[in-house]
């Protein structure tokens, strides 16, 4: 409107005659039209540029939360954990760190477990609420780029406390056994199946060692027999050294690890006379289980795999029940964990004590399972406090189990007999 006023007012002085007056307005006008012609290309310039770079400051400002999200841990103390070094144990892993953690006491232990599986969860969850409009290729080159990563919390956890931890140990030997991998894919020396100690969530390795040990209140606990039990040692045994070392020597040779020890009666009966506590979980009889940690590959396609779990077992402070489902992606000539809608659970599957006597009375019914995610990997767990060894599982009135796995539209149930 100002526009058509300046051309009325000048259309006025040429009737009147001011010529003058008329031609100096009609250059204020053409400066005017220059100067608006001006900001228009700017502003346009501006909205391609923004178009451009949209993507790019997206990007930016993940890698900036990526950067900021080591504050989110250091503000909770670690919950009072305390990482030292102890030069008495063979961690040849642990170069530069520390190789042990210390918890209070098994409360302790177990509500920092349970802090950091929800913190895993929430902090995917929140991800994905920003960005998981993206299609799954996009999102994997985009987790890329950025250096995102499910464990993000708990490699945070670990730089935080200078620990060297299973976790972190199994991880780079995973991403190295999946290096060597074709497309057609062979399962065959599984890392976590060799090296961590029946553990098959990242939450619960990263609070051990490489070599399954961690202290608790005055005792160090170490996992021996593929996690099926532990041995309890004094920290002020003056034979713990000792110990540790006659029970690292007592490793299986084709993996150098105590992961797959099973001590000898010999043994036992010598670091039990050194003041050790050796504690063996699995009941072999006849009627229940009280121990099954088991996985399988099952091929999708060409294209996908999962690894199916189950884990029903005592562990050195409680009884874990695990259904688990992990993603495996062939993309960019290499198999990855990556996205894919998936779930776990168990079905038909009946807790039940005592696991010693044929009536095995049923205590809980497991016949459940998460919600379908677009995750790397998803659990259905339980965990019990642990007060005695009379658990046992039964799947259909018979020696069993029967889990539940689910990817993109594939349901897949896994009944074994245990």
């Amino acid at each position: 409107m100002k526009y058509d006023s300046v051309v009325v007012f000048t259309t006025h002085f040429k009737i009147t005659g001011k010529i003058s007056r008329t031609d100096t307005l009609l250059k204020i006008v053409s400066k005017t039209k220059i100067k608006i012609m001006k900001i228009l290309k700017l502003l346009t310039l501006a909205i391609l540029m923004f178009s451009c770079n949209n993507e790019e400051q997206i990007i930016e400002n993940a890698k900036n939360n990526e950067l900021e999200r080591n504050s989110t841990l250091s503000s909770n103390n670690y919950l009072g954990i305390e990482a030292i070094f102890m030069p008495e144990l063979n961690t040849s892993y642990c170069q530069d760190g520390n190789n042990i953690l210390v918890f209070q006491d098994e409360n302790h232990f177990i509500s920092t477990l349970e802090y950091l599986e929800k913190l895993v969860e929430d902090t995917d969850d929140s991800f994905m609420a920003q960005y998981g409009y993206m299609n799954p290729d996009d999102l994997d080159d985009f987790e890329e780029s950025i250096g995102y990563e499910e464990q993000n919390p708990l490699i945070d956890f670990e730089n935080n406390l200078n620990f060297c931890s299973l976790r972190k140990y199994i991880n780079n030997l995973e991403n190295q056994w999946l290096d060597q991998q074709t497309q057609s894919f062979d399962p065959t020396g599984d890392p976590e199946e060799q090296f961590a100690f029946g553990i098959s969530d990242w939450e619960e390795m990263t609070l051990y060692n490489q070599n399954g040990e961690v202290i608790v209140g005055k005792f160090l606990y170490k996992l021996i027999n593929n996690g099926e039990g532990w041995v309890q040692i004094d920290l002020n045994n003056p034979d713990l050294s000792n110990i540790v070392s006659i029970i690292n020597q007592n490793h299986n040779s084709n993996t150098g690890q105590s992961n797959n020890t099973n001590l000898d009666a010999t043994t036992v009966r010598l670091i039990e006379s050194m003041g050790a506590s050796v504690i063996n979980v699995n009941n072999n009889n006849v009627f229940c289980k009280d121990y099954v940690n088991r996985s399988k590959f099952e091929v999708i396609d060409n294209g996908n795999r999962i690894k199916a779990r189950q884990k029903m077992k005592v562990g050195t402070f409680n009884y874990t029940i695990v259904s688990k489902t992990v993603s495996y992606k062939w993309r960019n000539n290499k198999w990855k964990r990556r996205r894919n809608n998936i779930d776990a659970g168990f079905k038909e599957t009946k807790l039940v004590y005592p696991s010693n006597t044929p009536a095995c009375n049923n205590v809980s019914d497991y016949d459940n399972s998460r919600n379908i995610s677009n995750r790397r990997s998803r659990k259905y767990s339980d965990r019990i406090n642990r007060n005695n060894f009379g658990w046992g599982w039964k799947y259909n009135n018979t020696l069993g189990t029967k889990s539940y796995h689910y990817i993109n539209g594939n349901v897949i149930f896994w009944n074994l007999p245990i």
